[in-house]
């Protein structure tokens, strides 16, 4: 059960760790930019079980929009691009992928940081059961 909640921590967060598009050190620095931008300390969102099992703040929110729109996973209007998500589901199990993928088209657009919440929460199920 842990990987699975850490797999998708990294997906909703760190989603760009498993690109074969960007080198490490560019993901690191695009979560360490989004972070700052965003006043989230590393110790906010370094562990999965304190980001995923509860509400996360509202800057901790904007962060993940912000590494989502530099990973062009959303463009700047707020839509969610499902090709480019796909892509970077490509490491996980199908089923693991599709139950992403049916949470990322429950969301329309994310205008405010808040909307991500919506996705966390189709998400949440699927950090218990494996």
């Amino acid at each position: 059960m842990f990987l699975k909640v850490l797999l998708i921590y990294l997906l909703f967060l760190y989603t760009m760790t498993f690109s074969v598009v960007l080198k490490p050190q560019e993901i690191l620095d695009i979560v360490k930019l989004c972070a700052k931008r965003n006043n989230v300390t590393e110790a906010e969102y370094d562990k999965p079980e304190l980001f995923l099992l509860r509400t996360p703040t509202e800057n901790q929110m904007c962060m993940v929009k912000c590494v989502m729109e530099l990973m062009e996973m959303m463009d700047f209007d707020g839509n969610l691009q499902k090709g480019v998500i796909r892509h970077y589901l490509s490491p996980f199990n199908r089923r693991i992928q599709e139950e992403i993928i049916v949470c990322a088209e429950k969301i329309t657009r994310v205008s405010v940081c808040s909307d991500l919440e919506v996705y966390r929460k189709c998400l949440e199920p699927h950090f218990f059961n494996d």
